[in-house]
């Protein structure tokens, strides 16, 4: 079980390091598993399915959030390099936003 455990972690690990310089990275899964989205880091973005990690490759802090079709509940701002494995569902990316 812990060999398990551990082989997951690495390939969560190994999953981030696709995420490289000038972009914000996102995916639907948590610890930087499942599908990868790669966002640009001048203008926001929203989708219409939840997102579950997230990596920040840009210069600039970038805010997450849950838009409900009426507001928005900020989760984390994620300043350049910042990581977030689980910051709880999100679907709104705002960079310079925090």
């Amino acid at each position: 079980m812990a060999a398990m455990c551990l082989f997951l972690a690495l390939q969560g690990s190994a999953r981030a390091e696709t995420c490289v310089g000038g972009k914000f990275c996102v995916w639907t899964g948590t610890s930087y598993t499942g599908s990868e989205l790669n966002f640009s880091c001048s203008a926001g973005t929203g989708v219409n399915f939840e997102l579950l990690s997230a990596q920040n490759h840009c210069g600039v802090n970038v805010r997450i959030g849950w838009f409900d079709g009426v507001n928005t509940n900020w989760k984390a701002c994620l300043a350049p390099g910042g990581l977030r494995p689980e910051p709880g569902r999100f679907n709104t990316v705002t960079p310079n936003g925090c």
